[in-house]
């Protein structure tokens, strides 16, 4: 039975590959600059490809021995992007705005991999509570966000 090829990798199997050719920060580094395309990898490094331009030219060079002349697809590794920047001690609102996303998708990847948090709305950083959204102050009469939650998980 053939090998599947490195093309074939599902997003998992290449962010271990990256990690372990070019390390976790410049694996991260290279997702969020190319996260979601086909980035050809040259088979000599060269201070003007694009590869180096995004991870450096020794990195660049341990991707050339493995991968050289191929084109990988760097995934977009969104809830491993949500689990490095929570490592990170960013708030699920600074996540959010960093991603491009909500505050309830960062809440739902986190709750995925276990990794939810009661006092989600304080950073890391300073322990001092964000900003909440207008939405989630209860107007008299209306149900509240959590009330809202809690009825949607029960639904």
């Amino acid at each position: 039975m053939a090998q599947p090829s490195r093309e074939d990798q599902g997003p998992t199997d290449v962010i271990g590959t990256l990690i372990t050719l070019i390390g976790k920060e410049t694996t991260f580094k290279l997702i969020v600059a190319a996260g979601g395309t086909r980035l050809f990898i040259p088979t000599h490094a060269t201070v003007e490809s694009r590869i180096t331009g995004i991870i450096g030219l020794s990195s660049a060079e341990a991707l050339a021995i493995y991968f050289g002349g191929e084109y990988i697809k760097v995934p977009v590794a969104r809830s491993w992007q949500i689990r490095v920047y929570r490592e990170r001690g960013l708030s699920y609102a600074q996540i959010a705005h960093t991603i491009g996303s909500t505050e309830t998708t960062v809440a739902r990847h986190l709750k995925r991999m276990g990794l939810t948090c009661p006092g989600r709305h304080q950073s890391k950083h300073t322990g001092h509570a964000e900003h909440r959204n207008i939405m989630d102050v209860p107007a008299s009469g209306h149900h509240s966000i959590a009330d809202i939650r809690h009825l949607e998980a029960t639904s």
